[in-house]
């Protein structure tokens, strides 16, 4: 019986790097996702994958051993690796994974360009732990890491509160200005950041100070709060302004966007993926 499952992709409005220090981090989930089938069937007991582009383009293909998910073959050795090393972890969650002795044909399918930073990996991370019948949640922190924001996102059709506590993450639906924020606009930068090396510039900085993240927690607020453009565009430069400082960056407006009238504001790792105007 062929299983089906979707995610959604995410973008973070604020608390980009101090969410994983525990600051109160406003997101979204993305209109895009991806897709994933599984079709058990007779043959060799391996797994066949195929992940697919949004033009329908294969961009990974790669074969594992059923048994220990020896890696057989690949056109992209690092991300089959990657693959690998899911799968491995979700057989060590639950070692019932996979040992029905079938031939697994899996297709992935995302909806948007992976070079946009949507969420390849985390949409991933949740897919395969339902189907794996595993916490999503360990499954990432044992694999890729990070804050879990991203999993959150893939999980819910509404903006999210989210914030670490004690190392678990939480999260709660937000409601919006639903007219305000119909004039946020999200452009694509072209520079797809590696998040990876985004978190250790952030931690190379040390650890930010409680007043820091106060500070990050009540511009959150702000962005909730904000029932007009004066309030909204604010909150955006001030954040800004606070994020650049801390990692010592000229915010995104001030360097490449000075005579733009309004506020710019980066998302998720500073220097690539996308940013969100409102024209004042």
């Amino acid at each position: 019986m062929e299983l089906q499952f979707y995610a959604h992709g995410k973008l973070l409005l604020t608390g980009e790097y101090f969410v994983l220090d525990g600051a109160a981090a406003l997101a979204f989930p993305a209109a895009y996702g991806q897709h994933m089938k599984v079709h058990p069937g007779p043959g060799p007991y391996e797994v066949n994958w195929h992940a697919l582009d949004e033009k329908g383009q294969t961009w990974l293909s790669c074969k594992f051993s059923g048994i220990d998910f020896q890696l057989l073959e690949t056109n992209d050795t690092e991300s089959a690796e990657r693959l690998q090393s899911i799968l491995k972890t979700c057989r060590n969650l639950n070692p019932e994974f996979l040992l029905a002795r079938h031939r697994y044909s899996v297709e992935t399918v995302l909806e948007f360009p992976r070079a946009w930073g949507l969420g390849t990996s985390s949409t991933l991370i949740s897919m395969i732990g339902k189907w794996a019948e595993v916490n999503p949640w360990q499954l990432l922190e044992n694999t890729f890491g990070g804050s879990g924001y991203d999993l959150a996102c893939a999980e819910t059709q509404h903006p999210i509160l989210y914030r670490l506590l004690d190392g678990q993450g939480h999260s709660e639906l937000v409601k919006l200005h639903p007219e305000l924020y119909k004039k946020m606009h999200f452009v694509y930068l072209g520079n797809k950041q590696n998040s990876r090396e985004g978190i250790r510039m952030y931690r190379s900085k040390g650890k930010p100070g409680v007043q820091l993240l106060n500070e990050i927690n009540q511009l959150t607020s702000d962005f909730i709060s904000a029932q007009d453009i004066s309030q909204l565009t604010t909150a955006m430069v001030k954040h800004e302004k606070l994020v650049g400082k801390y990692l010592g960056i000229t915010p995104l407006q001030e360097r490449e966007f000075p005579d733009f009238k309004g506020a710019l504001k980066s998302l998720g790792a500073w220097g690539g993926d996308f940013f969100a105007a409102v024209a004042e």
